[in-house]
């Protein structure tokens, strides 16, 4: 029972790395001041998923 209560919360603390990571390359990509790569770099994230991410909330974007 306590192995699947830990298992629980560590899924559920990556999720919410995950959700803020998301967040802060938004906020990053709303700046426009960096490129989809650097932006990756800074928050562990894919540049597929940041360029994604750019597409779906209409941002432009640097390569």
């Amino acid at each position: 029972m306590c192995e699947i209560i830990e298992k629980l919360q560590e899924e559920s603390a990556a999720e919410a790395a995950l959700k803020k990571s998301l967040e802060i390359a938004l906020d990053l990509l709303r700046l426009g001041k960096l490129t989809i790569s650097e932006i990756g770099s800074s928050t562990k994230l894919s540049a597929d998923t940041v360029k994604q991410l750019a597409i779906d909330n209409n941002i432009a974007y640097t390569v």
